[in-house]
């Protein structure tokens, strides 16, 4: 019995490897032959990429501009986060509720400013994945509309961050 499912096992293998073999029509293709295509097709795929982005270096340069001005934006708010942690402290155990009330005021408005830079990096981040799509694509016009839009909402989100910054100043005055 072991011997007659032997055979036939060796067999069903016979006839599979033989059936592969003629699935290709005859036409048999080195594997590395298939690799050096591959190969070949990506190092095309990316010279395009590559030519394309050649269009956008000044725009690429605007945008890693922009980028630097919000992280220096976002440190001052850091640093003004920093001072309010002293003046808020020094207000409560003074119990300047005057104060504390006005400053609340204030917090409302940057809730409102953090929902609003939020939502702005969410545009940003749709409009930098719909640039990259139509690079891939390459379709040069849909990827400038897509890298101009991206340009004008980080000017907008400095600029909603600058406003932070003076609600922030604000509020330090008001507890000083």
């Amino acid at each position: 019995m072991k011997k007659v499912f032997t055979v036939l096992l060796m067999g069903l293998l016979l006839v599979n490897f033989g059936g592969s073999v003629f699935a290709e029509e005859g036409e048999l293709i080195n594997p590395e032959d298939r690799r050096a295509q591959k190969m070949e097709q990506r190092m095309e795929r990316r010279q395009i990429k590559l030519d394309i982005m050649k269009e956008f270096v000044d725009e690429l340069h605007t945008i890693n501009a922009l980028k630097m001005e919000s992280n220096t934006l976002r440190n001052q708010v850091i640093g003004k986060h920093d001072i309010l942690i002293d003046l808020y402290i020094a207000a409560r155990e003074a119990d300047n509720q005057d104060a504390l009330q006005e400053a609340k005021a204030f917090r409302e408005q940057i809730k409102e400013l953090n929902d609003e830079i939020r939502d702005i990096q969410k545009q940003i981040n749709d409009a930098r994945n719909a640039f990259r799509d139509e690079v891939q694509n390459g379709n040069i016009a849909g990827a400038q509309g897509h890298i101009n839009s991206v340009i004008d909402l980080l000017t907008l989100q400095n600029g909603k961050i600058i406003g932070k910054i003076e609600l922030l100043a604000h509020i330090i005055e008001i507890l000083s």
